[in-house]
């Protein structure tokens, strides 16, 4: 193990690993002394704290283990490290706020808050933020805080600017966090997100933790994130939200970005019988003048109940359910014939414990390869719904390719 540490530049560890019943090796033996890693990827299987519910795991052997082994590796690479993935239940948070990140330009956190992550966080995001080309903080609440500031609260009016800053996702965001008054001239990326996905919550609530929380942001809380930060140069752009009275003023604000091209969309109704005015979304987003791709949930009243046992099954859909989505996939298709450089358009399809998102690409699109993005979070599986090849005519709903 020494001599791999001493020659190593990157680790990554599968999701799948078991820390507890993988490895007899002790984690003192990994000594301390400096080692030649810059890479450490390790984000574990994002259903790991819901599977307890089903098989009654008990899961904080592997998180104190887990902490052992990531505080020596941590420990010994800090002055080389660039980039980190970790789980937010297990990564020594406070250890790794007493010693420096010279290099380290990329930083990840998933899974849960624990007690202390929560306050420990914006100590050490203050030390390595001003270094960072992207962030990201996924990570479920717990009750007793239900939008843990990443940074801490603002407590000045002076905009912090972060330089290098291009890639910020920060999931169930406080609104007052410090972090949104950045100026990040060359940010890139902005994601205002949930973890984990909100329609899981939404349609199978019997499945969530007690201590699990899903404040997902107002419309009004989006919109007001976004005129405090100064981010000139946004190309892609992901928010999940309740509909309110803001909406509006919402989306005209995303079509003010001049360089924007990918949004993705998971619009949550205010109330249960509220109608989804999707048109009216759609329109609304049409006037973003660069937009190439377009990703869509939007909380329709028709999706199949999940409580069905075949909608478990990911290659069975309800008939209705295909017919309805295939039929606004056209109609959306129609209204943004006016956007000049649109490739494609995508609608999430929800499942159990997974979604997929199936696209649609009309024969006016410019692109003529198959592109396919992995930068959705659970998404298993995701396949091309085929447009007919003139603008007017219907979907046809067979699936062309399994990325």
């Amino acid at each position: 193990m020494d001599a791999f540490l001493g020659k190593a530049t990157r680790i990554e560890i599968d999701w799948t690993a078991r820390w507890t019943s993988t490895s007899p090796y002790q984690p003192e033996r990994i000594h301390t002394v400096p080692n030649s890693l810059t890479h450490l990827n390790y984000e574990p299987y994002t259903w790991r704290e819901f599977r307890r519910n089903f098989t009654q795991e008990y899961l904080e052997a592997d998180f104190s283990l887990e902490r052992r082994y990531l505080n020596q590796l941590l420990c010994g690479m800090h002055m080389r490290a660039q980039s980190l993935f970790l789980p937010m239940e297990s990564a020594p948070l406070a250890e790794m706020c007493r010693i420096p990140w010279p290099n380290i330009a990329h930083f990840s956190l998933c899974g849960r808050y624990s007690r202390n992550s929560e306050y420990v966080l914006p100590e050490l995001l203050a030390q390595i933020l001003p270094r960072l080309s992207s962030l990201c903080v996924r990570a479920s609440p717990r009750n007793t805080l239900p939008r843990p500031p990443i940074l801490g609260p603002s407590m000045t009016s002076e905009p912090i600017t972060l330089p290098d800053l291009r890639s910020l996702t920060v999931a169930y965001p406080d609104p007052a966090d410090a972090i949104f008054t950045i100026r990040a001239p060359r940010l890139t990326h902005l994601s205002l997100s949930d973890q984990p996905r909100h329609y899981f919550s939404r349609r199978t609530p019997q499945y969530v933790p007690e201590w699990c929380a899903a404040p997902i942001l107002s419309a009004s809380e989006c919109l007001g994130i976004l005129r405090r930060m100064e981010t000139p140069l946004l190309e892609s752009i992901e928010l999940v939200y309740q509909a309110d009275s803001a909406e509006d003023d919402l989306l005209r604000q995303l079509a003010t970005y001049p360089r924007l091209e990918i949004v993705e969309l998971h619009r949550y109704r205010e109330h249960d019988p509220d109608p989804v005015p999707y048109t009216h979304v759609v329109t609304a987003l049409s006037a973003i003048s660069y937009l190439r791709r377009l990703y869509l949930n939007l909380d329709f009243q028709e999706m199949p109940p999940v409580h069905d046992e075949r909608v478990r099954d990911y290659t069975w859909n309800a008939r209705a359910w295909v017919d309805f989505r295939n039929a606004r996939a056209h109609e959306f298709l129609t209204i943004l014939q006016v956007c000049p450089r649109f490739e494609y358009l995508a609608l999430l399809d929800p499942k159990a414990l997974c979604a997929i998102w199936v696209e649609y690409r009309p024969e006016w699109s410019r692109v003529h390869d198959w592109l396919f993005d992995s930068g959705v979070a659970y998404l298993l599986r995701s396949y091309v719904m085929h447009v007919n090849p003139t603008r007017h005519t219907d979907v046809n709903g067979t699936p062309q390719r399994w990325s």
